[in-house]
């Protein structure tokens, strides 16, 4: 949960408007299974370059749309916004350590939390912080590993594969409908229903982590979701020309002697993996916004979620 909910005003109108963490159980009409509680572990941008083995830590290479001397990881378990900006209310650029009093940052950070994210294995120590890994690597002299998703990866290059997949999952959840009863959420609304009679609550649709007590609201939110999250885009440059799709970016490049730099929003990269990755991470901050912004305008429509 994010810093931002201890303050008061924060916390009475999230509680008001309800966010829920984006998953339920993929078992339609299976009770019991799955709570909607979300992580307390705000989702980590993790964009270290395209290294098989290399350490986190490591310094990328001083090359075109690189960052010379960024460690991987891009930082300490930074924890950033969802990614607002001037035109979709308050907080724009603010970090989330910084967002009290905006309900919209409140909430997207909350259901951010739940999206996926990469940790660090140092024998029986697994830490969020590539760079606190590679210090715990060199003064125990064991190996660091990649997790993600519960999957543990010897090369770093192969867990931010997976990392991409399972990011590009969660948006998907995240796009999908769902229910929620009480503490518990669901993707069949007949179980859905059948659990909040047995504890007295309304069922409730769910939209990108936020639960709405009225279906038509919720479908407007899936909408603009949906149109966030393909205004989204990832450019691939060589040199100065730009190309819409990476694989006629890559033949150019190939052709040219030249690389592709990878460009979604303001950020950039030579690694087609990592722009794949900041791609998928900034397509789900949009989708969560969106439906953030219209739960805010719509607070009588809206009920608390998990």
């Amino acid at each position: 949960m994010s810093k931002a909910m201890g303050v008061f005003a924060v916390v009475a109108i999230g509680s008001a408007l309800g966010v829920g963490a984006a998953f339920c159980p993929d078992d339609c009409c299976l009770m019991g299974k799955g709570s909607c509680g979300v992580s307390a572990a705000m989702a980590q941008e993790t964009t270290p370059h395209c290294g098989g083995a290399q350490t986190a830590g490591a310094k990328q290479e001083g090359k075109p749309g690189c960052t010379a001397g960024q460690t991987t990881g891009g930082g300490c378990c930074a924890s950033k916004t969802a990614g607002q900006d001037a035109k979709s209310g308050c907080c724009a650029g603010m970090a989330s350590a910084k967002a009290e009093g905006c309900p919209k940052t409140a909430m997207c950070d909350k259901t951010l939390a739940s999206m996926p994210k990469m940790m660090y294995r140092v024998g029986e120590k697994e830490l969020c912080c590539p760079n606190g890994a590679g210090e715990e690597a060199k003064t125990s002299g064991k190996p660091i590993q990649y997790v993600v998703a519960g999957e543990v990866f010897a090369a770093e290059g192969d867990a931010k594969v997976k990392l991409v997949s399972a990011v590009e999952t969660y948006n998907t959840d995240l796009l999908t409908m769902q229910f929620s009863a009480g503490s518990e959420c669901f993707k069949c609304p007949v179980t859905a229903e059948e659990a909040a009679k047995k504890a007295g609550a309304a069922m409730k649709y769910r939209t990108a982590g936020m639960d709405f007590d009225s279906k038509e609201k919720a479908v407007q939110a899936l909408e603009a979701a949906k149109k966030a999250a393909g205004e989204v885009k990832l450019a691939a440059f060589v040199g100065d020309k730009e190309f819409g799709c990476c694989v006629e970016a890559g033949k150019v490049a190939k052709e040219t002697g030249k690389e592709v730099t990878y460009v979604v929003g303001d950020q950039k990269t030579c690694c087609e993996i990592t722009g794949k990755l900041n791609f998928a991470m900034a397509k789900a901050k949009a989708i969560v916004s969106a439906a953030a912004e219209l739960a805010l305008a719509t607070g009588a429509q809206t009920t608390t979620g998990a």
